[in-house]
């Protein structure tokens, strides 16, 4: 935990593609030293901007010293064996004891925790999410999913297009339907299911909405993401 030059508190929000890429990439040689130039090559991303964003970050939680050099709490880590007690690690030396005593784990509802860091931050609900999802999966004590990582995106490389399924009706083909398109940016993902809408007695249409954000966007830029498609998507201001 760290306070801002505006006098409020700041917490990680390593989101958890890149908190799982890391760990392999840790598992297959632990590096010297963690460097933005590492982190940009390691992680996919497209500018070293975001991975400037994220060293700091590092050092927060304690995988990294001042000067990059990864700690022993790094090479816990990169164990399997040892992943939930570096877990347990991290969630005492970097959050209030208000917290961890509110949602101890191993399962909360997440937007209780999502308010709890809108209130203590001040920041946004989509920046504040990105900061309760990395609590909860640490206070869960399981290893991350390396099949949640292959699947998403790294850093800020692009998606590959997602095509959007439509249930049409056994009698009637459904005429095609063109997705949503969204802008692919950095390390944070939304999955958004947008309502079905159809005409009268034609097919119901179901959607999924991926966006990616950029590391190194601000909580209103993030915020404002998240109102967009609230607007175009449901509608609503």
């Amino acid at each position: 935990m760290a306070d801002s030059a505006s006098g409020t508190k700041s917490y990680p929000y390593i989101s958890a593609n890149v908190w799982n890429e890391l760990r392999l990439r840790f598992q297959k040689s632990l590096p010297a030293k963690v460097t933005p130039s590492y982190l940009q090559t390691a992680l996919g991303f497209n500018t070293e901007k975001a991975a400037r964003n994220l060293l700091p970050q590092l050092k927060t939680v304690g995988l990294i010293d001042a000067d990059g050099v990864p700690t022993d709490l790094a090479k816990a880590f990169r164990m399997d064996a040892d992943y939930p007690d570096a877990a347990k690690t991290i969630v005492a030396s970097m959050y209030p004891d208000e917290l961890r005593d509110l949602f101890p784990g191993p399962t909360e509802n997440s937007t209780e925790v999502t308010n709890w860091f809108m209130r203590e931050t001040g920041g946004g609900q989509a920046s504040a999410g990105t900061q309760a999802r990395f609590y909860l999966a640490l206070i869960s004590g399981e290893l991350p999913s390396a099949e949640r990582a292959k699947s998403n995106t790294n850093g800020d490389a692009p998606p590959k297009p997602r095509a959007a399924r439509a249930k049409a009706p056994s009698s009637k083909p459904s005429a095609p339907t063109a997705a949503p398109s969204t802008k692919p940016t950095d390390e944070v993902h939304a999955n958004q299911d947008a309502p079905s809408r159809g005409r009268r007695g034609g097919p119901n249409l179901h959607i999924d909405v991926q966006v990616h954000i950029s590391a190194d966007a601000s909580s209103d830029q993030i915020d404002a993401v998240f109102a967009s498609m609230a607007k175009h998507l449901y509608g609503t201001e």
